[in-house]
């Protein structure tokens, strides 16, 4: 099933270049933006009205509307501005083979075997982009550019940046004697992978299993909420954080 799932079919293909073909003709001289640049003074603007946190567990907000909400009367409108023909989809119908790939795309329909796909999808974008095939290959920047790239992106000029989360201080409780009571419940053993800890090593040296937070509060430290995981495995865990939480809660109740 995962296998097929990002396949495209000829008809959708189609489907795709007939919504495409009105703006085709945009590129360039055509294009009404061509030549033009918005002034220092309104990109200022555009970036303060995007700043805030960007919130993943939960609920996600655009930057732009962290904290802020439509108005019954606006909400209104732009429900009355989709409707009927005013949809861009009114008129048309999605395949039952489109459908049906959709559904298998979807989370919820897939979270016992979310990972995998996940994994699979990631490999072959991986093997595309190996070797002379990346677009990167036999380049390099030059050591004052990294430099510079690396001041760029610290702290709030972050895209992954979430508020400061990760420099939260552990409770603690949070000590060596629990971590080593967790590792030793767990068998010393990675709880997503199934490594031993006897076997973990990190630039040729032996290495000990991390414990993590299942729901991301760091002062949360019931037994419950913690778990052992490889170097490897505790650093997936920074993205899909929703699937995982829920993923290692039915481990750990198991």
């Amino acid at each position: 099933m995962a296998s097929g799932v990002y396949a495209r079919t000829e008809e959708y293909k189609k489907h795709l270049i007939e919504r495409l073909v009105p703006y085709i003709g945009l590129k360039g001289e055509k294009n009404h933006w061509y030549g033009k640049h918005h002034s220092k003074e309104t990109k200022k603007k555009i970036s303060e009205i995007r700043k805030g946190i960007h919130i993943w567990e939960g609920k996600q907000h655009p930057r732009g509307m962290l904290g802020k909400h439509h108005s019954k009367e606006t909400k209104q409108k732009m429900s009355e501005s989709k409707k009927g023909e005013k949809n861009y989809l009114y008129g048309k119908h999605i395949s039952e083979q489109i459908k049906q790939k959709m559904s298998r795309c979807s989370y919820w329909n897939n979270k016992d075997n979310f990972k995998e796909i996940i994994e699979k999808r990631n490999k072959k974008i991986s093997e595309s982009l190996k070797g002379e095939k990346n677009q990167w290959y036999g380049k390099h920047f030059p050591e004052e550019t990294r430099k510079k790239m690396g001041i760029a992106h610290l702290g709030e000029k972050s895209s992954f940046w979430k508020g400061g989360i990760s420099f939260e201080s552990y409770g603690s409780e949070f000590n060596n004697i629990l971590r080593e009571h967790i590792r030793k419940r767990d068998n010393h053993r990675c709880r997503e992978c199934g490594k031993f800890q006897d076997n973990l090593l990190k630039s040729g040296k032996k290495i000990k299993l991390q414990v993590h937070h299942i729901d991301y509060n760091k002062k949360n430290n019931k037994p419950e909420n913690l778990v052992s995981l490889c170097l490897n495995c505790h650093a997936r865990t920074n993205s899909f954080r929703d699937y995982y939480a829920g993923h290692f809660m039915e481990l750990i109740v198991k």
